[in-house]
């Protein structure tokens, strides 16, 4: 992932939880399990 500049070290989410209400959260498993993501709806 980081030869796609893709950090992989929950550094996204504090960051969007100190500058937004969260409106949904739900966290998703993806690649038969090997990776986890998020999704993020805040107002």
């Amino acid at each position: 992932m980081g030869v796609n500049h893709v950090r992989m070290d929950d550094h996204l989410l504090p960051a969007l939880q100190a500058r937004f209400d969260v409106v949904n959260l739900e966290s998703r498993k993806a690649y038969g399990g090997l990776w986890e993501y998020f999704v993020y709806l805040g107002r």
